[in-house]
């Protein structure tokens, strides 16, 4: 009874003591994909300097011409009007904005896992 305690016991240090001595460590190729557990919005946020479209994020909109529209843009709230970086909010339509960044008109869209209603992802995914 002993010697077999004796031999469990030791097969399993030595178990312990090889995985220990020969691990490698282990790395994730995140295949240039942003870390999932890095923030999109707040203080420790990803922060994205990229330039032209890449450089404004369009994470929202809220639509409403009577009582003057809004979009989320890199976290931040913008109305009509208002400057983003270098570029100025001229218009906030459904699903989209529209910039003046250097005399020129950029349209941004929101991503379009955004855009599509839940019942159409989930009709798509099952495909």
């Amino acid at each position: 009874m002993n010697r077999c305690r004796f031999l469990i016991v030791g097969v399993l240090g030595g178990v312990l003591f090889f995985s220990i001595a020969y691990a490698e460590e282990i790395r994730y190729d995140n295949a240039n994909r942003r870390d999932p557990f890095q923030p999109l919005v707040g203080p420790h946020a990803l922060q994205n300097e990229g330039t032209g479209k890449d450089a404004f994020p369009v994470e929202g909109v809220v639509y409403d011409p009577p009582a003057g529209s809004y979009a989320i843009i890199g976290g931040e709230i913008y109305r009509e009007g208002d400057t983003v970086k270098d570029a100025q909010l001229i218009k906030i339509m459904p699903g989209r904005v529209i910039l003046n960044q250097q005399s020129e008109e950029v349209v941004i869209w929101l991503r379009e896992e955004i855009l599509e209603p839940a019942h159409k992802r989930k009709k798509n995914d099952s495909k």
